[in-house]
């Protein structure tokens, strides 16, 4: 059944469904990056607290109720189970975004299309789909829909509403604060002379959290932000970014208990039962991702995760692919560490760091570090776990 803008339709009356996936597809006229998010909203329209917007760096709300899917590069999914959506959310608002449409000179016309196809997850059937571009222009974003709550159950509101001020003014008019210095147009950084000591990993000032205490086996690690995690005896960290035309190399950098310090990727495989005990999986073909495995833990003091980005790929910022490292210790936690700064000019992202060494636990920690403007040197990592940018060898000359 396909739905007219303003059309309210019954989602979960008389339906034994137990998940549903709103999948929205779009092809434009130009380049462009386009996210789709989820607001879940209290009686007075404001989202409770950060946890409830839910996109590509914050796919998973604690609750669980509501999920965001990175499918392609004009596909994009919301999964919601309505029975998990806490009592107090009486409305959830579907949103899609142009990514730095302002800053690129990118408007909702250069969308040739933009479908909402509402889904049963277990069996993939169609229930409703709203083409939602209609007549908007100018725009750089737009409210496709809302689920609200009515006697019971839950309705579809096909709302197709334009905004303008992309992103940022979604979140403020739903009650998310948005750091300014994120949104802020990206600059080159100067290649500065003044060379940068090593980062000590976790940083001395910073709270830890245990993931035990989250209420949740996934965590959204924040950009600093450390956390603890059981320790495990196989661990794996996947690079992971949204843009499959684009490529990135995944580096991992270690520190033995026996002192010994290298690295592994595609040139340095490693091994599973001989140092460094760990490897990249080759086999892994999939486009936007790249694997590393731990093979045994215990034979670790440190890691750290890095991405290379290669010339052939052109300038582009990792966070517009929305470049992230998941670790999973297979013990049901599994942590993202995202990156969060417009940055175009760094070959080189240091992104994640594991310190092994603790004894009850290990800890995980969002690094987010960049190379200098056309520095190709890597990362060096330390005996003592620190690191610095720009201080080892150049890979690709």
């Amino acid at each position: 059944m396909q739905l007219k803008r303003g059309q309210k339709v019954d989602i979960t009356k008389n339906k034994t469904v137990q998940m549903f996936r709103f999948h929205i597809k779009w092809q434009s006229k130009k380049e462009m990056e386009v996210d789709i998010s989820a607001f879940l909203l209290d009686s007075g329209n404001q989202c409770v607290k950060d946890e409830h917007f839910i996109f590509y760096g914050q796919p998973q709300g604690v609750d669980g109720s509501v999920s965001h899917h990175s499918i392609s590069h004009h596909e994009e999914a919301i999964d919601i189970s309505f029975q998990k959506v806490p009592s107090y959310i009486e409305k959830i608002a579907l949103a899609s975004t142009i990514h730095e449409g302002d800053e690129q000179d990118l408007r909702l016309r250069d969308m040739e299309e933009a479908t909402l196809f509402i889904k049963d997850t277990q069996t993939n059937e169609v229930l409703y789909e709203f083409p939602f571009k209609g007549q908007l222009d100018q725009e750089t974003a737009v409210v496709i829909g809302e689920l609200y709550r009515h006697n019971g159950e839950w309705k579809f509101n096909a709302v197709g509403s334009g905004f303008f001020g992309g992103l940022t003014a979604l979140c403020e008019n739903f009650g998310i604060q948005v750091d300014n210095e994120a949104t802020q147009q990206e600059v080159p950084v100067p290649n500065s002379s003044v060379e940068e000591p090593p980062v000590p990993v976790p940083p001395a000032q910073l709270q830890q959290t245990d993931a035990s205490q989250t209420g949740s086996s996934s965590v959204l690690l924040k950009k600093g932000q450390s956390i603890q995690v059981q320790k495990s005896s196989l661990m794996t960290a996947t690079l992971e970014w949204i843009n499959k035309k684009k490529e990135l190399d995944f580096y991992c950098f270690y520190v033995l208990q026996t002192g010994e310090v290298g690295k592994v990727n595609a040139r340095h495989l490693g091994s599973s039962s001989s140092a460094p005990y760990i490897t990249l999986d080759i086999d892994r073909k999939t486009a936007g991702e790249r694997q590393v495995v731990i093979h045994q833990p215990s034979k670790l003091k440190y890691v750290l995760f890095a991405s290379y980005k290669p010339l052939s790929s052109g300038a582009y910022g990792y966070k517009k692919i929305k470049a992230k490292v998941v670790l999973d210790n297979q013990m049901g936690e599994q942590i993202t560490a995202s990156l969060y700064e417009n940055n175009r000019y760094s070959y080189w992202a240091a992104i994640a760091h594991i310190d092994f060494t603790k004894t009850n636990g290990l800890i995980i920690t969002q690094v987010e570090r960049y190379s200098r403007p056309g520095s190709e040197k890597t990362p060096v990592l330390y005996e003592d776990g620190s690191f610095q940018m720009d201080k080892g060898t150049i890979e690709f000359k």
